[in-house]
């Protein structure tokens, strides 16, 4: 979490020590994360991204194989949310942001 509505995903499966930085931990390619939901094997993002041309917020939806690292795109929410259901996703329907995930920690 880089910040209450922006996090990035890494994968530290050979991460040994938390408290340090620069520990093993690999970026998994995905930035500008505000919403989340997840189930044992996906992830599913929606990233908030600042469009290039204005200074409109455009929504990306992603869905993230955690076994395999591939990434798929979808155009909406409902897209992404019918993608990982058809993949088996079994998670929550609603995606969560990010400032709630860390507060329940």
């Amino acid at each position: 979490m880089d910040s209450k509505d922006n996090g990035e995903l890494f994968n530290e499966a050979n991460v040994t020590r938390f408290d340090e930085n620069d520990n093993g931990e690999l970026f998994a390619g995905l930035s500008n994360i505000n919403k989340i939901a997840f189930d044992k094997s996906y992830l599913l993002v929606e990233q908030a991204i600042v469009s290039t041309r204005t200074d409109k917020i455009i929504n990306h939806y992603v869905l993230y194989n955690l076994d395999t690292e591939k990434k798929e795109e979808t155009p909406t929410l409902s897209k992404l949310l019918q993608l990982a259901k058809e993949k088996g996703y079994s998670g929550p329907d609603t995606l969560m942001t990010i400032e709630h995930y860390h507060s329940l920690f």
